[in-house]
């Protein structure tokens, strides 16, 4: 028996209100319906957020329905759960997917939760509806997302799945919508190993969504990833499908299969070496022609021409030497778009201008005080590198000056012979 296990496919996403985007998500599910079929599986698996939010729109729909359909025809049914987006609104007593349901596209699974406990029913065909579904040998038990409820769900069906008729079954696969806590550590509120292990006496497979992030525990534990990049923060991930073949004896080999999806690149430059404007967009476009030679190949691998333009994020950081009024950054995206001819491109502003750091209760004269900032800002300026005590001197030399109304053309000239006499073997631009 064999099963194709999905999730997060997110139909709907129109990511930076473009319509390239919404279509690469639907391309996505289209694909997964094509490899299933190619792949003559005998169920496909979505586990949870089919949908990218609870209203759906038409387009949205035609997507799903189109794939879903396709998968209906050629008689391989489709286990789905309820993801946290794709849930029902709070003032809907249905949901899409429980629409779809209706229609007979998908096998919605979920328990009844009752004061006693969980409830697992069979599925039933005429009134569409169960928590569970036999093909086969393979038991297919499905459970929605329930976000901080999860624990004591799963600790339920832990108790209830032995009461089941187990008639033939050699294999049960557990689906719901839940991350495994420390998979992704800036998304907090997992599941602990310790909460899901109760079920593994009965439980074969687990069939989970809701982490983009592709990732296997102990060969029983399966996160295909989203098909889609929702954010830059998943970038790196190679996400995709699991397909699962399940041998009559119970054993199983799960295959992670990476699919078609549009690139998502990024560009880091670190200005605290650009004394001006210029320098960086300067080294701005030497390292996007670099980045771009890089990925060259990667792009052109790609199968679909109309994925092949990635989405492109230019990232600043470090500290400014200059003025942050200077710096324009539609000027650095325009470069990045110029250089690069993405879908689409952003540019985050990660610089910073450092703060001066004093010693709590430091007892400083006001002329120590001044020294100090002085010295701090020649120290930030790579201009003025190895001659940071020269020209603090220079520069209080020059406020004393101005303080006491000197003529411009005598503060001048002070300027003018202390950086002549820098310049003298030494590479400083005055």
């Amino acid at each position: 028996m064999r099963f194709l296990h999905i999730a997060d496919v997110h139909l709907g996403n129109q990511q930076y209100n473009l319509k390239e985007r919404f279509n690469d998500f639907g391309r996505a599910f289209g694909d997964m319906v094509t490899l299933a079929l190619d792949k003559g599986v005998d169920a496909l698996v979505i586990a949870g957020d089919l949908f990218h939010k609870a209203a759906v729109e038409p387009l949205t729909l035609l997507q799903a329905e189109d794939g879903l359909q396709r998968l209906h025809d050629a008689g391989v049914p489709v286990i789905a759960v309820h993801g946290n987006h794709d849930s029902a609104r709070y003032t809907a007593q249905m949901s899409w997917l429980d629409y779809l349901g209706e229609r007979g596209l998908i096998h919605l699974l979920t328990p009844q939760f009752e004061p006693s406990g969980a409830v697992l029913l069979p599925w039933d065909d005429r009134e569409k509806q169960g928590a569970y579904l036999d093909i086969g040998y393979v038991r297919f038990v499905g459970v929605p997302w329930l976000g901080a409820s999860a624990p004591r769900a799963l600790g339920e069906i832990a108790q209830k799945l032995p009461a089941l008729p187990a008639d033939g079954i050699r294999f049960t696969v557990l689906v719901t919508h839940a991350g495994v806590e420390g998979q992704m550590p800036h998304m907090p509120g997992g599941l602990k190993f310790s909460q899901i292990s109760p079920l593994r006496d009965m439980v074969q497979y687990v069939a989970l969504g809701h982490l983009h992030k592709p990732y296997a525990v102990d060969d029983w534990i399966y996160n295909p990833g989203s098909l889609e990049t929702c954010s830059f923060d998943e970038a790196e991930y190679r996400r995709g499908a699991y397909l699962v073949e399940v041998a009559e004896g119970g054993s199983h080999h799960a295959e992670h299969l990476v699919n078609v999806q549009r690139l998502f690149l990024s560009v880091t430059v670190d200005v605290d070496l650009c004394a001006t404007p210029e320098a960086l967009y300067s080294l701005v476009r030497a390292l996007v022609q670099e980045a771009r030679r890089k990925h060259e190949a990667d792009l052109e691998a790609i199968p679909d021409p109309e994925r092949r333009k990635p989405v492109v994020r230019l990232i600043l950081r470090g500290n400014l030497a200059f003025d942050r009024s200077q710096l324009d950054l539609e000027k650095a995206r325009h470069i990045l778009l110029e250089e690069f001819e993405p879908l689409h491109g952003r540019v985050d502003d990660r610089t910073t201008l450092l703060g001066l750091a004093v010693e709590k209760g430091a007892d400083l004269t006001r002329e120590e005080l001044e020294r100090l900032v002085f010295a701090e800002l020649i120290r930030r300026d790579p201009r003025f590198r190895g001659h940071e005590d020269e020209m603090t001197t220079l520069l209080l030399e020059v406020k004393d000056k101005a303080l006491k109304k000197t003529e411009p053309a005598a503060i001048y000239d002070t300027l003018d012979s202390h950086l002549r006499w820098m310049e003298e073997g030494s590479d400083v631009d005055h």
